[in-house]
């Protein structure tokens, strides 16, 4: 049941392709009646043409099994391509609902997981197509010829049918008992791929510090390891799907070695025709067909199942949207207030916060100055509405911070980073992206008013970004976020550490937005910059988790 339950997370993706799902069963139905046809026909064309010797028989039996053959065809290719098209649109809605859900999570949530491994979790949505693989419209008609096969062929010959079921039997308890190792092995197999890729990417993010460590050896070991466990549990799978084919194919094989004899035995006898044998011989085709495709079924559907549960807690895990307040964040005037706020990131673990609080008026520009690891990039992301598991109160325009939409405040909230994550593409649409209605003339100014004019060469619609902005230099790259805040017009602008590891002159463009070109907005600025803190109007020391205002006369250099 509880299986069954999580088929819910699947229903808004395939109710967009329903439509064409009943078409491809419709298709498949009419498919597996016509198919009852050519046995029967042949049995006809043999004992009233062939016994007979009437060659006008034989053609006109022969045309219409030749005109069957052609019409199931023709429904096949019809059904197969309509639920191939269906499967892939299905896979495809499934995978971007994930994605979606996937980044609408809190930030803890991914705090809990590499990359990498989510990464894994998303590619392996494709193994839900087993739910609906083409193979089940396949085995359904299959299944209604088997019984249309089993109706004609125990009127045509009783003992010989009977002789044929056990065959079945056998089969399924095969195909029953290979389908639970398999499951087992789908498991530990998809498991074992997320674990290595989130290690390899987590290795390749990484490179410049395994260089530095001199670390290739042991780390190209340790994905070696990997590589290999991987292998280990894909050869166990393919072992257990190999005795399963061969078992089908002896089966199938003998099944059909004993109709023979024993249709031969009884044609000498006189008790059974030529025609019949034909009809029986080619029922006993359509008798297993649906045997074999219910093991190709239960196999296929197998790591559906494992990768339906392992996408349990992307569609399980409530998202921000379901968990924060409803309250759409229009306009800020920019009051900011954290009152006696207290956080750590796991309950058991040290508060990086303790008891802090602090106010920032309208259009205020506030320092928080303190030593790496002081908690102030915590704070901000407090103010974000990243961890809403804090004590205390955050206020912003009066409104305490969980009754709003997060979503809709983070769209007034504007942040400058140290590290400004940038995107493959061109330098315009990295700007864009944070504001995409924007009007052209608008991206002109934001670029203009960063200083990307004065940091680029040639025409900024032009320029292209490489992945990460990797061959871009620092002031560059602030500038770029520069231009994203100024495109996104926020209320609330954060500057977290992004003068770090800057030189003199490129300082000077963050100094210049910070007290220029955002003059008329709130400012938060986290520094552990003395000189660049004194740009603000008022500067506040965090140390060890709490909040000290510093005397109003203070100056960089105390």
């Amino acid at each position: 049941m509880r299986r069954l339950a999580r088929l819910r997370y699947l229903r808004p993706a395939f109710g967009r392709v329903k439509g064409m799902f009943a078409l491809a069963g419709l298709t498949t139905l009419l498919d597996s009646f016509v198919g009852l046809l050519p046995p029967y026909l042949a049995r006809l064309l043999f004992d009233r043409g062939v016994a007979a010797g009437e060659v006008g028989t034989i053609i006109f039996y022969g045309a219409l099994a030749a005109g069957a053959l052609l019409f199931s065809t023709i429904l096949g290719f019809a059904g197969q391509a309509l639920s191939g098209i269906a499967d892939s649109r299905f896979i495809m809605n499934v995978r971007s609902q994930a994605l979606e859900r996937l980044l609408q999570m809190r930030l803890e949530f991914f705090d809990r997981q590499r990359s990498g491994y989510l990464a894994e979790q998303l590619d392996q949505v494709s193994h839900l197509a087993g739910f609906t693989s083409p193979l089940i419209f396949t085995f359904a008609g299959s299944l209604i010829q088997a019984v249309g096969a089993l109706l004609i062929m125990s009127r045509i010959s009783a003992p010989i049918t009977a002789v044929v079921v056990p065959f079945m039997l056998l089969f399924y308890f095969i195909t029953s008992k290979t389908s639970v190792r398999v499951k087992e092995t789908s498991e530990e197999l998809m498991e074992t791929s997320a674990q290595m890729k989130g290690s390899v990417q987590e290795m390749i993010s990484g490179i410049a510090e395994v260089k530095q460590s001199t670390a290739e050896g042991r780390k190209s070991g340790e994905a070696a390891e990997q590589f290999a466990a991987v292998a280990s549990r894909e050869i166990r799978q393919s072992i257990f799907m190999g005795i399963w084919m061969g078992s089908m194919g002896f089966l199938t094989g003998a099944a059909g070695v004993v109709v023979l004899i024993l249709c031969a035995i009884l044609i000498v006898r006189g008790e059974l025709s030529v025609g019949d044998y034909m009809a029986l011989a080619g029922y006993v085709g359509v008798l297993f067909a649906p045997v074999g495709l219910f093991g190709s079924f239960v196999l296929t559907i197998q790591p559906a199942i494992v990768a339906l549960g392992r996408l349990r807690p992307i569609f399980e895990e409530k998202t921000e949207g379901e968990r924060g307040g409803r309250h759409r964040a229009g306009k800020l005037k920019g009051a900011v207030a954290f009152e006696d706020v207290t956080f750590a990131y796991e309950p058991a673990k040290e508060p990086v916060l303790r008891s802090c609080s602090f106010t920032v008026a309208p259009a205020e520009c506030v320092a928080l100055l303190g030593k790496n690891g002081a908690g102030k990039s915590t704070l901000i992301k407090l103010l974000l509405g990243f961890y809403p598991q804090y004590a205390g109160r955050i206020f912003i325009d009066g409104r305490e911070l969980q009754e709003y939409d997060v979503v809709s405040l983070r769209k007034r909230v504007g942040v400058v980073s140290q590290h400004v994550v940038l995107f493959t593409g061109s330098l315009w649409e990295n700007v864009k992206m944070a504001s995409p209605e924007a009007a052209d003339g608008a991206v002109h100014r934001a670029l203009a008013l960063s200083g990307c004019r004065d940091l680029f060469d040639g025409e900024l619609d032009q320029v292209q970004v490489a992945e990460s902005g990797k061959t871009m230099s620092g002031g560059q790259r602030q500038a770029v976020a520069i231009a994203r805040c100024l495109l996104k017009d926020p209320d609330v602008l954060i500057f977290d550490e992004a003068t770090a590891h800057l030189d003199s002159s490129t300082r000077s463009v963050v100094a210049h937005a910070l007290r220029d070109v955002f003059a008329h907005k709130t400012r938060i600025l986290i520094t552990h910059d003395r000189e660049m803190a004194g740009v603000a109007d008022t500067v506040l020391l965090l140390e060890e988790g709490v909040v000290k205002s510093l005397h109003p006369k203070w100056r960089p250099d105390d």
